[in-house]
């Protein structure tokens, strides 16, 4: 095969799920943008208290999934422990 075909078939692969190192800093950024086109809907709707009070909620529920699944794995590994002596 020629040059040229083997960089078509390269690039007509499809794209795989980003890993976790990349996935995270995905999720980050997608949360800072429903805050930013929250608050910019309450700008355009002229509600921007509706808005920011929506975003409270979505935050809310955001960090304390980040905080049980951090804290459960945690457990997890002290629970472990004390089961391995």
């Amino acid at each position: 095969m020629s040059a040229i075909s083997d960089r078509a078939l390269l690039l007509a692969k499809p794209v795989a799920i980003p890993s976790g190192s990349m996935r995270v800093p995905l999720f980050g950024v997608l949360w800072v943008v429903v805050n930013v086109a929250l608050v910019g809907l309450g700008i355009y709707i002229h509600y921007p208290f509706a808005c920011s009070f929506l975003a409270g909620p979505l935050n809310g529920t955001l960090l304390s999934v980040i905080v049980v699944s951090w804290r459960a794995s945690g457990f997890r590994l002290a629970r472990l422990g004390c089961w391995a002596g």
